[in-house]
């Protein structure tokens, strides 16, 4: 197979491991960097989100190998656009940002749907 149109297994295995990696080392700074386990503890946060010493939140990290598959089908399915042509990646990268953080399908806190239709809970 070309360079161009990998497998689907290389692309979804890469996914899972790259995302997985990424998410447990950027939720690890962001934890220790913004003092996650206390602001959940002792602010109004603490009516939407888990304390961070209960187990089901220990154990995120594993269920983003879900989320690493379900992205590698997606990345698959725009290989072409994706892998098949010079600085794919910032198509990727960009398609990411856009569609996960600023404008998510859900009012999530510091998304555009989240700006117009929840209050802040601090």
């Amino acid at each position: 197979m070309d360079q161009s149109r990998p497998a689907v297994i290389e692309v979804i295995t890469k996914t899972i491991v790259t995302h997985t990696i990424t998410y447990f080392i950027m939720g690890l700074l962001a934890s220790l960097i913004f003092d996650y386990g206390r602001l959940y503890a002792e602010t109004n946060l603490n009516l939407l989100m888990r304390q961070t010493s209960e187990l089901l939140v220990m154990a995120g990290p594993l269920f983003q190998l879900i989320r690493g598959f379900l992205f590698g089908i997606v990345f698959f399915l725009l290989r072409d656009i994706l892998f098949g042509r010079k600085n794919g990646w910032l198509v990727m990268w960009i398609v990411l940002v856009v569609v996960g953080i600023i404008s998510p399908f859900g009012p999530t806190p510091g998304s555009i749907e989240g700006m117009i239709y929840t209050s802040p809970v601090l």
